[in-house]
């Protein structure tokens, strides 16, 4: 058996109560900004609004976030009290963008669904566990285990990334050149669609290109 591989005080959440929790946050937000923005200044209610959402945040976070080692050997996964064994799992998914997130479904139906956010958690670890689980995975042999490909892998994502890149640039160089000038805000929600399509694409196939890296020399050294 392989050396274990144990990653400790990994921060994480199961992915609808970080979802929850973020909608939450934006939702106290939204719901403040649009009452007070009929009678104070719009700075100030932004301000009052942004502070409230962050102490809901901040008062909150600890009953969503756990706090586990995680180990993985060739055999299984263990966390927290939790044992998923290799032999039981159908598929999995892995996405690296603003942290990671883990999807696996048992043979039996269940689901197990992790995240790790950069707003929520500090991500690094469980992304290094994440990437781990991946390797080991494709280095056991006669194992049936198929790795679900993310949104950001498929060539219709990638298109779609293209052409929303062509769209903004041109968008923005119009804006530049001509009398009507884009909002900054309008201006920061474009650039930070694009970071986020561009950057869960390039994180996969930096991935995907270690473990083909991994894999030629695995193979070159039998």
């Amino acid at each position: 058996m392989r050396k274990v591989s144990k990653f400790e005080n990994v921060e994480y959440c199961e992915s609808n109560k970080a979802l929850y929790l973020v909608l939450s946050c934006i939702l106290i937000f939204g719901i403040l900004f649009l009452i007070l923005i009929k009678v104070l200044n719009p700075i100030f209610v932004f301000s009052i609004s942004f502070l409230s959402a962050f102490i809901f945040y901040k008062s909150l976070k600890h009953r969503f976030v756990s706090i586990s080692d995680f180990r993985i050997d060739d055999e299984k996964i263990d966390f927290g009290n939790r044992i998923v064994k290799f032999e039981d799992i159908l598929h999995y998914r892995t996405e690296f963008i603003n942290g990671a997130v883990l999807n696996i479904k048992l043979k039996s139906g269940k689901r197990i669904n992790l995240s790790s956010n950069n707003y929520i958690c500090k991500t690094s670890i469980f992304e290094n566990f994440c990437k781990s689980l991946e390797r080991r995975i494709d280095s056991l042999e006669g194992l049936n285990i198929e790795r679900k490909k993310s949104a950001y892998e498929s060539k219709v994502y990638f298109y779609f990334t293209v052409v929303f890149t062509i769209i903004a640039i041109s968008a923005i160089l119009f804006s530049i050149f001509s009398a009507k000038k884009m909002k900054f805000q309008t201006l920061g929600l474009i650039l930070l669609g694009l970071s986020t399509m561009w950057t869960g694409i390039l994180n996969r196939k930096s991935i995907n290109s270690k473990k083909n890296t991994h894999h030629k020399s695995s193979d070159n050294t039998r």
